[in-house]
């Protein structure tokens, strides 16, 4: 959602020193739910597995990773090349992570009716947020955002309610 939203808030909020770094946001969200991810998910195996020292493995692995990546994306992209290497980082310690929690650990798949649901509320959350004018004013974006939280809503729990009855072909099993 920050993500689309970055060039709308953008153009809602003063412009001054820094609003250039609206550019940034699409590259802190993602790297955001890549670190949400492996700190919740995948090193919660490694806790489970008593393989604590895997993920501080990790998480050095990943520093260096990213220290390496701002040198040498930073002088090159300048500050959007640093958030680059923040995503870099970030999926660099999930990547080394996943391979220490499937190696001591089973980690469990999300199911074929979460991810659809997942993917129906996004692409009717991203119609609703495409739909808003760039230059619309604060209480118009609020209002943006919570009918795309509506719309997400509306089709994840569409898919859930009427995954047995469209979509499961199994029958009773």
């Amino acid at each position: 959602a920050a993500s689309m939203l970055s060039s709308h808030l953008g153009s809602v909020l003063p412009q001054g020193k820094y609003s250039t770094g609206f550019i940034l946001i699409p590259y802190i969200a993602a790297a955001a739910v890549i670190n949400v991810v492996r700190s919740t998910y995948v090193d919660l195996a490694l806790h489970l597995s008593k393989r604590v020292a895997w993920i501080a493995g990790a998480l050095f692995l990943a520093l260096g990773v990213g220290v390496v990546a701002n040198i040498a994306l930073l002088p090159w992209l300048g500050i959007k090349g640093s958030a680059i290497a923040l995503c870099v980082c970030y999926l660099v310690a999930l990547a080394t992570s996943t391979i220490g929690a499937r190696k001591y650990h089973p980690l469990p798949m999300p199911s074929g009716r979460d991810v659809a649901g997942i993917l129906c509320g996004l692409v009717l959350m991203a119609a609703v947020f495409s739909s808003l004018p760039s230059d619309a004013g604060l209480a118009y974006l609020i209002g943006g955002v919570v009918a795309g939280g509506l719309a997400y809503a509306v089709g994840f729990g569409f898919v859930l309610l009427s995954w047995r009855k469209f979509w499961w072909h199994g029958g009773g099993r």
